[in-house]
């Protein structure tokens, strides 16, 4: 009898949570009666509906999370252009395991509806350098932080002193210490689009915006996103 009430309760708890599931951006789904695997452009916002690139607007009740290392999806379809975005972004990685490392799972991912400020401030304390104005602000912090220019990375990271910048900055009481620069930006422009980096291009949604970033350091590079008007200029 116990055994069986507590099958009825996982059940239940099952059932609510499919109920309750609200899918976002930029997750990872696998529709049952298309069967291709999509990214979330557009989320529910309580219609029941959400955009993904693999079939537009498609019925939440279509949906599941794609979880390939916990269920065979014998049939499953996923575009070249899909696979590309998920592995560059680090959306997930069900399509080349060897990308799995300790430093890339544990790192942070910022989200939406909630770091946009810390977004901003991280590349607020990217584009502040040594001999620049906004580099003048930064150092009259407390501990008098110095910080040279340096080679645009797919994936950024933070000292202990350029933590404190940013969370005096956005007024964060935690900021990560690694996390990936296409999700930075994403979050910071917080405008509906997806940015990746592809090799030496930067990518908004599936289109090149900024080519030869393998050549640029991050104050040019942040310039370039002000000036393409996907972030607002720093303030300091």
């Amino acid at each position: 009898m116990k055994h069986l009430q507590l099958f009825e309760q996982f059940i239940n708890e099952a059932s609510n949570y499919r109920e309750s599931r609200k899918y976002k951006k930029d997750d990872l789904v696998y529709n049952n009666r298309t069967e291709t695997v999509g990214i979330v452009r557009i989320g529910d916002d309580g219609s029941g509906e959400v955009k993904t690139d693999a079939d537009g607007n498609v019925n939440v009740d279509e949906l599941e999370d794609y979880m390939p290392f916990k269920y065979n999806y014998k049939n499953a379809k996923i575009s070249s252009s899909t696979k590309k975005e998920v592995i560059k972004r680090r959306l997930f990685y069900p399509f080349n395991e060897s990308l799995v490392n300790e430093s890339l799972v544990n790192e942070a991912r910022l989200k939406e509806g909630r770091d946009e400020a810390l977004a901003n401030a991280i590349l607020a304390y990217f584009y502040a350098v040594d001999g620049t104005p906004e580099g003048d602000a930064v150092q009259a912090l407390p501990g008098n932080p110095i910080r040279s220019d340096s080679q645009v990375g797919e994936q950024g990271g933070l000292s202990g002193w350029g933590k404190d910048v940013v969370k005096d900055l956005s007024g964060a009481r935690r900021c990560p210490s690694d996390f990936m620069m296409g999700n930075v930006i994403s979050i910071a422009a917080n405008n509906g689009n997806s940015y990746y980096f592809d090799g030496s291009d930067f990518v908004e949604g599936d289109k090149t915006i900024i080519s030869g970033i393998n050549k640029m350091k991050y104050r040019e590079f942040i310039a370039e996103l002000i000036k393409l008007k996907i972030i607002e200029t720093p303030t300091y």
